[in-house]
């Protein structure tokens, strides 16, 4: 059997991976999930500290669906499973310096930089982290088309999100997004935004037309 690698799994065509005869597809799903196993055992190890988005959607996939013995799954099965796994090994959460550099970068977005250290100027915990992020994924859930409308896109909801919890002395963990979100953008329709007569479904909020 050919020793699985992660990055050219990441970067393998699904095109390719849908023409894969049985066998050979097998053999590929069952190194995926070898490498997922060790690399959820490598995120146990830094729970308390370290938070992935990633693993927790592939864990929620699994929790989903039944995780059969490969011998016994058939082959649309296995090609499900496959193209869950490469979305997995292809985020850039899917390793722990990768996540420590995304909670970063989230920090910074959210609470800007001490000029003193470089640092962002505040760390959220990973259970704030976990439940912010949460709270902000169902809000693009039930606001799908406000990442594609919003000049700067999911950094730019952030950076929001976090403004408002310094200024109403809140907690990014709980805060109310909808309330966040429209208080904000009552704020900066006139500095920051070029707007034109769209409202997306679901809100009251005028939106700006502008790629992710």
């Amino acid at each position: 059997m050919a020793r699985f690698n992660k990055k050219k799994f990441s970067n393998l065509d699904a095109s390719k991976i849908g023409k894969m005869k049985s066998p050979e597809l097998r053999e590929l799903l069952r190194g995926a999930r070898n490498a997922f196993k060790a690399q959820e055992a490598t995120f146990k190890k830094y729970e308390s500290s370290v938070w992935s988005p990633a693993l927790e959607k592939m864990q929620a996939y699994y929790e989903d669906s039944t995780q059969r013995p490969i011998s016994k799954m058939n082959r649309n099965q296995m090609l499900g499973e496959a193209m869950h796994l490469q979305e997995f090994f292809s985020a850039k959460t899917s390793t722990v310096p990768g996540a420590r550099k995304v909670m970063i970068e989230q920090d910074q977005r959210l609470f800007g930089i001490n000029e003193k250290t470089g640092k962002p100027a505040k760390r959220l915990s990973v259970e704030e982290r976990t439940r912010m992020w949460r709270n902000y994924t169902k809000f693009i859930e039930s606001h799908p088309n406000i990442v594609n409308l919003l000049e700067g896109g999911s950094d730019r909801v952030q950076q929001y999100f976090g403004q408002w919890a310094k200024d109403n002395k809140g907690e990014m963990s709980t805060l109310d997004m909808e309330e966040a979100f429209n208080d904000l953008m009552a704020e900066y329709t006139t500095e920051d935004w070029e707007w034109d007569d769209y409202e997306y479904d679901g809100s009251d909020v005028f939106s700006g037309t502008r790629p992710y």
